[in-house]
Formats: structure tokens, C-alpha cells, sequence
């Protein structure tokens, strides 16, 4: 869908925010009304996920579009960081909530842990960070929680749901996430991708059975 020279990227800011809009501009087109939460993912770590997850959401929130940004890799989470908001609290805190009630009041623990990010975006762009450091994050993304979260996430206001995911390949949280999205994204470094490693992400979109909608590079 789009490629950032990996290498560049962050001395030439404007490069990176016209791909970025690029990106946000490609998911309007192709996603129907009710498509609302796209998992960003990749093969490894150290592919891009959490910048390329931070700039979609902004470039969607600059655009007058509601959106809400997640940072869900629990296991090593820095999204927070990127965005300028508390590590805490979030997504650990939210799920572990959701277990514990019924569900009448997701809406209300979901809003108590999001927080406005620096630059604000004009009040369009949310942030729910990981939370606390999560001490069984598979336990977590595959307990009632989710199931929960997403319910709420798709009745809310905002219009799409930025989910920064763990990678794919390696412990199953990715794949939990994935089996929740719309639409997936994944991010690729073609410097450490190799071609096997490719089929094995493919093979793991399909088995989740996670729409693809393209790959940035």
C-alpha cells in the first residue's frame, strides 16, 4: 500500500506524513462503515509496527476522522512513549476490568483509561496505552475481555480503531489480536524479512482467517 525508506525516514518528516496520509486515504476508500478496527502487525519485532500504527492514526485524525489508537503489544510496550501519555492506566488494566464485570460498563473503564496524546489532533485522536506491565498478556488477549472490548469499541464513536499488535511470528498474542480486526496491516523490512519467513506469515493470516488489506514496507 505504501513504502517508507526505512533508513530516512526520520530526517525527512514530511516523506513520512504524505505516506502516512497515503495509508489513511487507502483505508477510507477500502473499508466499508462497519469496518472499524485494523490490527497492525508484522513477522518480527523491530519492523515499524508502533510508528507505522502512531502516523495511520494521526494521518486518519488530522483528517477530521474519530479515531482511537491501542497499543496492544503487552510484552514490550512503547507506543505510549511515542504518543507523549502514561503507560498506565490502559489495555492491561481494561481487560483484566472487563473480566471481572458483566460488560454493562465497558464503555465507562475503556473512557477511563484513554488519554489525549501531545500533539492533541484537534480532540479527534485518542490513545489507550498497554497499561501496567502485563504478567501473562496470552492469558489476557484470549480471556472475555477482548471479546468485551471490541464489542464497546464497535458501538463507540470513534471511527476507526488503531491497534498496534504483536508480531505474528513467535508467541500467539498476534495472532489473538488478529482474529479481532477488520482489517489487518502488515509491516515489512525487506532487509530482514527472508522469503520463508514470508510464506509462514501468510500461512499464519490465513489460519486466523485475518483480512489483509496490504502490506507497508
Amino acid at each position: 500500500l505504501v513504502v517508507l525508506p526505512a533508513t530516512r525516514w526520520r530526517r525527512r518528516p514530511r516523506q513520512a506524513a504524505e505516506a502516512h496520509e497515503t495509508l489513511a486515504a487507502s483505508l477510507r476508500l477500502q473499508l466499508s462503515e462497519t469496518q472499524r478496527v485494523i490490527v497492525v502487525t508484522s513477522a518480527h519485532r523491530g519492523e515499524g509496527r508502533s510508528s507505522v500504527a502512531e502516523g495511520l492514526a494521526r494521518a486518519l485524525a488530522d483528517g477530521g476522522v474519530p479515531t482511537l489508537l491501542v497499543a496492544a503489544d503487552l510484552r514490550r510496550p512503547t507506543l505510549h512513549g511515542r504518543a507523549g501519555v502514561p503507560q498506565a492506566p490502559g489495555l492491561s488494566e481494561v481487560l483484566s476490568a472487563l473480566e471481572r464485570s458483566s460488560g454493562d460498563d465497558a464503555a465507562e473503564v475503556i473512557r477511563a483509561a484513554v488519554h489525549a496524546p501531545e500533539p492533541d489532533s484537534g480532540g479527534r485522536l485518542r490513545v489507550l496505552p498497554g497499561g501496567a506491565d502485563a504478567r501473562h498478556p496470552a492469558a489476557l488477549l484470549s480471556g472475555s475481555g477482548v471479546g468485551v472490548l471490541f464489542d464497546a469499541l464497535a458501538r463507540s464513536r470513534y471511527r476507526f480503531v488503531i491497534v498496534e499488535g504483536a508480531p505474528l511470528i513467535g508467541p500467539i498474542d498476534g495472532q489473538l489480536l488478529a482474529h479481532w480486526a477488520d482489517a489487518v496491516l502488515v509491516v515489512c523490512r525487506l532487509d530482514r524479512i527472508t522469503p520463508g519467513e514470508a510464506t509462514e506469515l501468510a500461512e499464519l493470516l490465513a489460519r486466523v482467517d485475518a483480512p489483509a488489506l496490504g502490506a507497508v514496507v
